[in-house]
């Protein structure tokens, strides 16, 4: 069972994104994406991004490159680097240090830059929408994708986690990593909404204006016969906002509402947010989860 983080005293803005390129999942013949970006690590910890073959064919690597906004490519291989279809590959710049802060991760998929590592920045210039950005090209010089994140989109230590293939580099498509280990380099983003998943989590309407709409109603279904549900909401930054279902007995489906409040009664900020759902079928032990988004709206009238 997953770990999630709870009772964290920062605050989470979610931030518009400039987007540099909008290359990647379904317009870019390469399929790799920046799946993962760990660009404020803990202290003593190194930075690292972790890249997603998203398409059914191997790619190589061979003389990529990385850069931030200071726009100095660094190559990521110059020799014989292939990334297999639906495989990841965690680029580093030390892979000693990287393995001993997280020695869960698959070493084989952990690969050392080439190049001087572009130093990304935690803060957010004044003359700039975001803090900085990290942009993938290919062999060619063609950027294959790009993100540009803004310094509160997450928490220091934790990852920053791309929610699906689908929406792009944009900030409402990114989420701080709510695994137990402040990310999930070398696997499957603890935030990864699957599409095709038999457990289903929708929220109607969705964007929720809570001053027009009164409350948002949550539907789940879910595999197990008779299970146990827990069903919660994180803000983008993996920090836990309401708990609306906790143990509570339910049949394959069930919908609950929320008024757009936290668990101490305050109104939640405009933003996205993370529905996560857990099932426990108590005779057979099995465990579903499913996880959706909602958006919040405020200021509309």
């Amino acid at each position: 069972m997953r770990g999630f983080r709870t009772g964290l005293g920062v605050s989470a803005l979610v931030a518009g994104a400039f987007v540099l390129a909008t290359k990647g999942v379904g317009t870019s013949p390469a399929g790799v994406l920046i799946n993962e970006v760990m660009y404020h690590p803990a202290s003593g910890g190194k930075e690292w991004i972790e890249l997603w073959n998203t398409s059914i064919h191997p790619v190589s690597l061979r003389d990529w490159t990385l850069e931030d906004s200071r726009r100095k490519p660094s190559s990521l291989a110059s020799g014989n680097l292939t990334l297999a279809p639906g495989a990841f590959v965690v680029l580093v710049p030390d892979a000693d240090a990287f393995s001993g802060e997280f020695p869960h991760a698959d070493p084989y998929l952990v690969h050392e830059l080439e190049g001087a590592w572009p130093a990304l920045n935690n803060t957010q210039p004044p003359d700039r929408s975001y803090a900085d950005l990290v942009i993938l090209s290919d062999e060619t010089g063609a950027v294959v994708d790009s993100l540009a994140y803004g310094e509160n989109w997450g928490i220091p230590g934790y990852s920053l986690e791309r929610l699906g293939p689908a929406l792009g580099s944009v900030a409402s498509n990114w989420c701080g990593s709510l695994a137990q280990d402040r990310a999930t380099p070398g696997a499957p983003n603890s935030v990864y909404l699957e599409a095709d998943s038999p457990s289903a989590l929708v929220a109607e309407p969705n964007p929720f204006q809570p001053e027009l709409d009164g409350v948002a109603f949550i539907s789940f279904r879910i595999s197990p016969g008779s299970p146990t549900v827990r069903l919660q909401i994180f803000d983008a930054v993996g920090r836990l906002v309401r708990t609306l279902l906790e143990d509570r007995m339910a049949g394959r489906s069930g919908r609950v509402a929320w008024d757009g409040r936290d668990d101490s009664g305050c109104p939640a900020p405009t933003g996205i947010y993370i529905l996560y759902l857990q099932a426990i079928d108590v005779g057979e032990g099995v465990m579903a989860e499913a996880k959706g988004t909602i958006c919040v709206a405020r200021g509309f009238r």
